[in-house]
């Protein structure tokens, strides 16, 4: 195992709050403009507009508070709060939390006067909301599947938020469980989405070819802006932020904070997506996939009420609950698993 559970769990949570905050910095940034592929993708990852200093949330606060919480934070980590004080999936809770949710939707495309949102954004917000739930249920994929339903169903989700949630979850078990490889993830989740139904929908045959897309865009190595291009049609319209996460993710594989910094640039849709895609990246890299400067041992605000150390912590405890340790604050303060001879305590 190169990275423990934990890690990964951690990496998970941490990544997608770390990408709604770049994301949100990335709005206020010039628009793409059409470039090369590989070559433009270096020259971005070390512009003066986008550096390390400006878009790490710690110094971007300023910003951050001037733009309403995202409201899927708050779901994410009320579900994680609610793992791990009940140890399952709570029916009332969830309802509580999607009432909530409902709420804080609307307040906050009323105040940012973006009612595109609404529709083109709330599948992948929705697969946000519900991240803890497909992380705690990741190791068992039919399992995660019925809980995810259930969920959609109990927060009355308009047609076409399932599939979303099934695509990033089957994403997020595979990252988990050490199975994702750049080329091959898109079409496995293909399979899966199309064995998840027996009577396919008009959504989920849009989200399987906006995937399809994103997988030819994968194969062909293309640039970012041929991507937003080529994802935002009529056709994807509902599912573009997930193909775009899953295009930032996969196109730059083997760095986490370089598919943050492209996905920073994908417009309105930059938060979502940037979050998005720290969230699939995070399950695969794990914590360590993270700029270390962002890991050191100081508080920075992210996602409203949690700060990155109490973010980190309420991962744990979701870790320690899902691993049968029923009292997390009673675990010890450094958990490591990994197959034997991986990894040693010191």
């Amino acid at each position: 195992m190169r990275h423990s559970l934990l890690s990964r769990f951690q990496g998970t949570l941490l990544a997608a709050a770390l990408g709604e905050a770049l994301g949100a910095y990335g709005r206020s940034q010039p628009p793409l403009h059409r470039a090369g592929n590989r070559e433009t993708a270096q020259k971005l990852s070390t512009s003066p507009s986008i550096t390390l200093e400006s878009w790490h949330p710690g110094l971007a606060s300023n910003l951050k508070s001037s733009t309403a919480p995202a409201p899927w934070g708050y779901a994410a980590v009320k579900c994680a709060r609610a793992l791990v004080q009940t140890g399952s999936w709570s029916e009332l809770e969830m309802a509580a939390i999607g009432v909530r949710l409902a709420a804080d939707r609307v307040a906050t495309n009323a105040s940012l006067m973006q009612p595109r949102s609404s529709k083109a954004f709330f599948s992948a917000e929705s697969a946000l909301a519900t991240l803890p739930l497909a992380l705690f249920f990741y190791e068992n994929v039919t399992k995660q599947q019925q809980i995810l339903r259930q969920t959609v169903q109990l927060w009355q989700s308009p047609p076409g938020t399932e599939a979303g949630l099934l695509a990033v979850g089957y994403a997020i078990a595979e990252g988990l469980n050490e199975q994702v490889e750049r080329l091959t993830l898109l079409p496995r989740t293909i399979v899966y989405l199309k064995q998840s139904t027996a009577k396919p929908t008009d959504t989920l045959l849009e989200l399987i070819g906006a995937l399809e897309q994103t997988q030819v865009l994968i194969q062909q190595e293309a640039g970012l802006h041929t991507a937003i291009e080529r994802l935002r049609t009529a056709a994807h319209s509902c599912h573009e932020a997930i193909a775009l996460a899953f295009y930032c993710f996969l196109s730059s594989f083997a760095d986490l904070r370089l598919s943050l910094l492209r996905a920073a640039r994908c417009g309105e849709a930059a938060s979502v997506v940037c979050a998005l895609t720290g969230a699939l990246s995070g399950s695969h890299h794990g914590l360590s996939g993270l700029p270390l400067t962002w890991r050191l041992d100081r508080p920075l605000p992210l996602l409203g009420e949690l700060s990155n150390l109490e973010l980190g912590q309420l991962a744990t405890h979701l870790f320690a609950v899902w691993s049968g340790s029923y009292h997390p604050a009673t675990a010890q303060r450094s958990i490591a698993i990994a197959a034997p001879g991986l990894l040693r305590p010191r």
